[in-house]
């Protein structure tokens, strides 16, 4: 979260909060000149809830606004050598063990057509390709069937089995399998 201010001077400041790698939420200031570049840092703190460093990012403001004569501005008058003190919008964070189980699951993605559907030909039909994750289990796979719900297969049906785009982007290239 990025939130900007300007006096009548041209000055701006940039109250930021961002996510370290830790899980703590960082509130920052940066005063910057009417060309964008640095003229002095604020104050940093830190806070173990979102709303909590939010709140504070709002009370920056407000303080500026009141005591110093800030206005809020958007961002997109910040000139372009300011642009480098914009932090990382909050939305797009994604904590270290969530990513690691996003990187896991791409990793096991596979894409499957099956050449035996005898006894679930009501979900799946020969010769379509279908998405899978495989299993921790040897030789079995967690299919998506075509109406969205994961059915339990083994590879001795599929008549193709072979990594996705983004297995093989993280490195997941597992075995291509053709019969």
């Amino acid at each position: 979260m990025n939130l900007l201010a300007m006096n009548d001077d041209g000055h701006f400041y940039l109250a930021s909060v961002w996510v370290e790698v830790d899980g703590k939420y960082v509130v920052s200031a940066t005063y910057l000149l009417p060309d964008g570049t640095r003229r002095a840092e604020g104050g940093r703190y830190e806070f173990e809830l979102k709303d909590s460093a939010v709140d504070k990012c709002r009370r920056l403001m407000r303080a500026k606004r009141r005591i110093k004569g800030y206005n809020q501005v958007g961002l997109d008058r910040l000139p372009a050598p300011g642009r480098r003190f914009l932090k990382p919008e909050l939305d797009e964070y994604v904590p270290p063990e969530q990513m690691l189980r996003m990187v896991s699951e791409a990793a096991r993605e596979r894409y499957v057509e099956f050449e035996c559907v005898t006894g679930i030909e009501d979900r799946f039909d020969e010769g379509v390709e279908y998405l899978a994750l495989q299993d921790e289990e040897d030789g079995f796979y967690d299919v998506w069937d075509r109406f969205g719900v994961q059915c339990r297969c083994h590879e001795s049906r599929f008549s193709r089995l072979e990594p996705t785009e983004r297995a093989m982007e993280v490195g997941g290239h597992g075995r291509i399998m053709w019969r």
